[in-house]
């Protein structure tokens, strides 16, 4: 059972950046794709602060409509630069084989809203790169688009031979003037640019605009083109606005031999539109296509999924042809991850799968282990989804009553205490059982979130200090975050004294919410100093605790020995109510998960019982 997020060691990277014309370099070898077995799946959920982090999910065997999630559903990545939030992600394989990259949105409508979102969005895309799909990179935070553009929705990436280079494209609505007031008329449309190492990337040219398909509402645009490969040709599937053959806006289809070709150049032809509303969908948006591994379970040949933004998410499309008009079937029989929203299926191999399932068995404890770590927080929010083991099925009774699809819910208008009881099945039969006393708030109830912010310079209203203090979100009756204290910081680590009269100030990494036994709140973080350099081991995790009469008057009660000789990071907390102690779990330099229970965190000295 897994309780924290895996980043990365740093990898071995390309080669150094090769300026690209996108036009006349020479075409390199690409070696051939090995034959999948297994899917890999990435994406992030809602328009909250956890839900704008990338998740993953692999397939229950050779089926693209069967899922379980890695991690227990936690987030994997997360954004530390731009908006500090992470949408639409996609991944891919190299060409020559050795290694995947992963491209995400910078936004965060979770603090920002979608007010400015289109005209001063972010300009950055964020990536990562991994050689096993298990550890990846240190996040690049790199500047692609025009001046002109207003946001950098939607990235996507397919290899071209011809130029032995990715072509990348992504959404952009373009604009006349500096201020970003006066749009150039397109709407919404496809750019695109090329590069070699994701790292460097040539100036991004219009590719696909709305003007470019005959029917289509020019003034609303398109967005979110994704591009599958098969048997020489590309298909490309975008949302449009039709502006008669279709109830709202939907998926068009198209076809071409080129990739580079743009939308003018007819070489796109148009297969089909309304994809989504004729297989039975609601509105949609986000699609991505794949075809399916050989010997795939579930019968289909071609996957489009699209995503449902205003209710359950991705939706799954299947067909066994791509002529004509083509007939794609809405299946029934599918199991996703919870709420899924945009992102990309992944091809992988049967040694991948193997190795990726091996790393998460691996960190997932069997018998005591398994009671220790499968721990539901004290306080939670309405439609919680409880936690459920990999490797076990679930059962739940709330108050003596059985519990329909593990969801805790509170229809009330003021909190409620219910006690909850858990019962774990292994596939031979064998059973665990827990009982715990949760607190379940309203479904109006307000949104707290935590988090530090990257210096951007140490004369800056943003500096070492301020930056790397505990930043508290605090939702509205309108949902939307919005920083408390102004976005200056809202507690601050005690600093070390060296001598008289001389401090060495500290900071803190990867601050995360809590609740002490007593319904006070507290905040476990990483400690380090104004270059972001972790404390040693011994005092590298320090806690925070309220006023349990005065929620936002906090204290420091030090720091936490975790007997962690390879480091914390991102260091969580849990109140266990049923052993009565604290589940306290982190990441370790070497990108371990590690966890021990700490029978009382409200103290200043700290005896760790168990690691």
């Amino acid at each position: 059972m897994k309780f924290t997020s895996g980043f990365a060691r740093p990898l071995l990277l390309l080669a150094a950046a090769v300026a690209l014309s996108g036009a006349t370099s020479a075409a390199e070898p690409v070696a051939p794709a090995p034959a999948g077995a297994a899917y890999l799946f990435v994406y992030f959920t809602e328009n909250t602060i956890d839900g704008e982090k990338l998740r993953f999910a692999i397939s229950d065997g050779n089926n693209a409509l069967q899922w379980k999630t890695l991690n227990d559903g936690r987030p994997m990545l997360q954004s530390n630069e731009g908006t500090r939030g992470l949408r639409d992600p996609f991944i891919m394989r190299s060409a020559e084989g050795d290694r995947f990259f992963l491209l995400a949105t910078d936004l965060s409508a979770a603090r920002t809203g979608w007010g400015d979102a289109t005209r001063h969005g972010s300009q950055y895309l964020e990536i990562w790169e991994s050689t096993d799909l298990i550890h990846w990179g240190k996040q690049r935070h790199v500047r692609v688009n025009l001046p002109a553009a207003g946001m950098t929705w939607a990235p996507e990436a397919t290899y071209d031979p011809t130029i032995g280079a990715y072509v990348v494209y992504w959404t952009s609505t373009l604009y006349k003037d500096a201020a970003h007031m006066v749009e150039d008329g397109e709407g919404p449309q496809i750019l695109t640019a090329t590069t070699r190492d994701f790292r460097t990337f040539t100036t991004p040219t219009p590719w696909f605009k709305a003007a470019d398909v005959p029917g289509a509402v020019r003034a609303k645009g398109m967005i979110d083109a994704t591009v599958m490969k098969d048997r020489g040709l590309y298909y490309r599937f975008t949302k449009i606005s039709d502006a008669r053959a279709c109830a709202s806006s939907d998926i068009l289809a198209q076809v071409s031999p080129s990739l580079r070709t743009d939308g003018a150049s007819g070489q796109w032809k148009i297969l089909d539109r309304c994809i989504g509303r004729r297989a039975g969908t609601p509105e949609v948006e986000g699609p991505t296509a794949f075809v399916a591994n050989p010997g795939d379970t579930s019968g289909f040949k071609y996957f489009l999924w699209v995503d449902d933004y205003g209710g359950a998410g991705y939706i799954p499309l299947a067909t066994n042809a791509l002529d004509g008009k083509i007939a794609w079937t809405y299946p029934r029989d599918f199991h996703l991850p919870p709420s899924p929203r945009h992102g990309t299926v992944l091809s992988i191999t049967a040694a991948e799968r193997e190795r990726i399932e091996a790393h998460w068995r691996s960190t997932t404890p069997e018998g005591a282990d398994v009671t220790a770590r499968w721990v539901v927080p004290p306080v939670l929010a309405s439609g919680t989804q409880l936690p459920v083991p990999v490797g076990f099925a679930a059962t739940w009774r709330a108050d003596g009553q059985a519990l329909r699809d593990d969801v805790l819910t509170n229809r009330d208008a003021a909190a409620r205490v219910v006690r909850l009881e858990g019962r774990l099945t292994r596939a031979d039969g064998t059973t665990l059982t827990k009982s715990f006393t949760v607190r379940v708030l309203s479904s109006g109830a307000r949104q707290l979130e935590a988090y530090a912010r990257t210096p951007t310079g140490a004369h800056d209203a943003n500096q070492p200090t301020v930056a790397r203090s505990v930043h508290l979100t605090l939702s509205g009756a309108d949902g939307r975050m919005t920083p408390l204290n102004d976005d200056y910081g809202v507690l601050f680590a005690k600093g070390d004294y060296t001598g008289v009269d001389r401090v060495a100030l500290r900071g803190v990494a990867d601050p995360s919410l809590f609740h002490f036994a007593d319904g006070a709140l507290g905040v476990i973080a990483t400690r380090i100093d104004m270059a972001g350099k972790p404390d040693p081991a011994e005092t590298a995790t320090v806690i925070f605790r309220s006023d349990i009469a005065r929620a936002g008057d906090f204290e420091e009660l030090g720091t936490l020995d975790l007997r962690s000789a390879d480091g914390v990071a991102q260091p969580h907390a849990i109140w266990d109510s049923a052993a009565r102690r604290y589940l306290v779990s982190w990441t370790d330099g070497n990108a371990q998960q590690r966890w021990t229970t700490v029978a009382n965190l409200a103290r200043t000295e700290w005896q760790v019982l168990s690691v």
